[in-house]
């Protein structure tokens, strides 16, 4: 899809009125006429809405995380240092490891990721997994969160058929059964996220991390996870216990 930075551009395949994905971003984003000449592929209008759906959630993610990513010059300026600050409370669990059907879990640490309301390119994938996994456009999609080759993380939407539901996805299987020009990618690190087909997408898959199969309701968050948002009193608590830390290490 998009005729943007070099992307494919798909539209609609009926004999009706018909609009690009590159026209529809562009409309979205910068309100201006489509682009033209852009290389196009057909494709229905059921994959067109859940495009416009995986673009919903891209931008909700992005609306939930409002300092940005620390790892972004623009947001770091743009939060004045604050988005690194953030990230730093939830330091010791950005790592964590979830195996695939510990769903609240997951669930669980999305929710201390919303509280600090920053992250890269991990703490922006697994929020988008769960915002993705709960829109009932996706209910009958796997939804799977992807470590690119090389230091990325991101979001796939994709059929994958005779895989069963209740099996472990491996990165082989994944590998094996995935259609790219059918597969949806939502990465909203970047600071302007362009929903695109994986087959347009520059950093493949390398494993598979969290993984959502068709017809899967997530729980809700339980009673112990994070409630609310962090405030600037809960960053200076956080720096003057490490700082107390610090010291008596030094002593």
């Amino acid at each position: 899809m998009g005729g943007v930075g070099g992307l494919t551009t798909v539209e609609q395949d009926t004999h009706g009125p018909t609009e690009t994905v590159s026209g529809w971003l562009q409309r979205s984003w910068l309100h201006e006429e489509p682009m033209q000449h852009a290389p196009t592929r057909p494709v229905s209008s059921e994959f067109l809405t859940q495009l416009q759906q995986a673009y919903d959630e891209s931008f909700h993610t992005k609306l939930q995380l409002p300092f940005g990513s620390p790892d972004q010059r623009l947001d770091q300026l743009g939060s004045k240092g604050e988005a690194w600050q953030r990230l730093k409370l939830i330091s010791s669990q950005r790592l964590i490891n979830i195996p695939q059907g510990e769903y609240q879990k997951m669930v669980d640490h999305v929710q201390s990721i919303l509280w600090v309301q920053a992250g890269n390119c991990g703490e922006n994938a697994q929020v988008a997994f769960v915002n993705l996994a709960r829109n009932p456009a996706f209910d009958n999609k796997w939804i799977a969160l992807v470590k690119a080759r090389g230091d990325h993380a991101y979001v796939i939407i994709t059929d994958l058929p005779n895989v069963p539901h209740s099996a472990e996805l491996s990165t082989a299987v994944l590998l094996e059964k995935i259609d790219p020009k059918s597969t949806i990618v939502v990465d909203t690190w970047p600071a302007l996220p362009i929903v695109h087909t994986l087959d347009d997408n520059t950093f493949g898959i390398g494993s598979v991390s969290w993984v959502r199969p068709p017809c899967v309701a997530l729980p809700p968050p339980s009673a112990s996870a994070k409630q609310g948002l962090a405030s600037i009193d809960d960053i200076r608590k956080y720096h003057e216990k490490n700082e107390v830390t610090s010291r008596r290490a030094r002593v």
